[in-house]
């Protein structure tokens, strides 16, 4: 009888460890995969619908970014990306944030919610693909310097921060047409996304 119960229990204790194993390489499995995130510069949906680049409005100089992204998330768990945002550099040193644009206002009666309904940081649901609308603006006069680089900056769910070059920028307050992305550009950093 005592060595059915020791039995019994080294069984039970068998199955306990087993159970905890299976449960901790499912959700490493689950973990597996990649987040990928693309991006467009596109029109601006503020009038007269420009491109990207510096413009002339009613508080003087702005330079805005409009910017759609597109996140895959190939893994069977949600991630999290928080406070998705562009940055002004010159030769290697941050300038300043853009201010982000939770909405924009065509008329009296008509608005849009650009980003996440308003937010820019996203929960990108297992084994999917989001598609967001962004908007990003910052006037000349809250900028001390010059700038030749934008970068995508944020956190990531262990709020680590990631920085990704954009785009180089020339004459960065000249007034002139500049082109969008005519494809999507994925963003790669030197230790992954």
């Amino acid at each position: 009888m005592k060595n059915e119960i020791i039995l019994l229990i080294i069984g039970g204790g068998i199955a306990i460890i087993s159970s905890i194993l299976t449960l901790v390489a499912t959700q490493i499995i689950d973990r597996l995969g990649k987040v990928k995130i693309y991006t467009k510069i596109v029109y601006s949906k503020l009038p007269p619908n420009k491109t990207w680049g510096a413009f002339s409005g009613q508080d003087g100089i702005a330079f805005q970014v409009p910017l759609w992204i597109e996140i895959i998330n190939t893994a069977n768990a949600a991630k999290v990306i928080r406070d998705f945002s562009l940055m002004l550099y010159k030769n290697g040193e941050k300038i300043a944030k853009m201010t982000q644009i939770n909405k924009i206002t065509l008329g009296q009666d008509e608005e849009i919610m650009v980003a996440n309904e308003g937010a820019y940081s996203f929960v990108i649901e297992p084994r999917s693909v989001k598609r967001y609308d962004l908007h990003f603006i910052i006037k000349k006069s809250e900028v001390s310097n010059d700038f030749d680089e934008l970068k995508v900056s944020f956190y990531d769910l262990k709020d680590k921060q990631r920085l990704v070059l954009l785009k180089k920028v020339d004459n960065c307050w000249q007034m002139n047409s500049r082109p969008i992305d005519k494809d999507w550009r994925l963003l790669k950093s030197k230790d992954g996304i």
